[in-house]
């Protein structure tokens, strides 16, 4: 309770003792700080994005389109009219859906048809015979 009759005294002394201009002065200086604090606040908030945006764009592009095994670029080639990626050093070959259901289409009688079909339900494969 002590302490705010000082305070009142303090601000009585404080108004009496400073002009008019002086106190337009210190509200448009503190204004000002409201405002460069709030600008400033605002370009960090979106440098931050920018750098998450970058960083992003920088990690997709180099996982992007690469070989798990080895990391290298994959090489889009033709390999019977259907555009398909591979590794460069042949660890293997990516296809989408489309260009799955393309070969599978037109090897449907083949060896690899094995790998392109699931097996049906209820059909039997000849069983394994030891000579």
């Amino acid at each position: 309770m002590g302490t705010w009759p000082r305070a009142r005294t303090v601000q009585r002394r404080y108004w009496r003792d400073t002009s008019i201009a002086e106190r337009l002065q210190e509200k448009e200086r503190a204004e000002e700080d409201v405002f460069f604090r709030r600008r400033d606040r605002e370009l960090l908030r979106q440098i931050s994005t920018a750098t998450g945006q970058r960083q992003r764009a920088y990690v997709r592009e180099l996982t992007r389109m690469r070989c798990p095994e080895c990391g290298r670029p994959l090489v889009n080639v033709r390999h019977l009219g259907v555009s398909i990626d591979e590794c460069p050093e042949q660890h293997g070959m990516w296809l989408t859906d489309d260009e799955r259901h393309t070969l599978a289409e037109r090897e449907r009688h083949s060896w690899l048809s094995r790998y392109l079909y699931a097996p049906r339900s209820g059909r039997r494969f000849p069983a394994l015979t030891s000579h």
